[in-house]
């Protein structure tokens, strides 16, 4: 499957070839920082790059609270 827009492209240029360095869930901090419920905390991942670049997995772009992140093992579903 092929997304050809600003986000798609966006995305595709800050994450291909990078490697993920680390991944946690938010801390208390953090989450008080982008304004999340306490409950909020359970679900908020964040994703760290080689060079820098944070990722969090959030339900929509005014970061409203966070989101899933679903992972699609390797022959279970082909997104091509």
């Amino acid at each position: 499957m092929k997304y050809d827009n600003y986000a798609a492209q966006t995305y595709r240029e800050a994450l291909i070839g990078r490697t993920i360095t680390n991944v946690f869930a938010f801390s208390d901090s953090m989450r008080q920082t982008f304004g999340w419920d306490e409950h909020d905390a359970e679900m908020a991942v964040f994703l760290t790059l080689d060079d820098g670049t944070a990722v969090v997995v959030q339900c929509d772009p005014e970061g409203n609270g966070p989101g899933f992140l679903n992972i699609v093992p390797p022959g279970e579903e082909d997104p091509e």
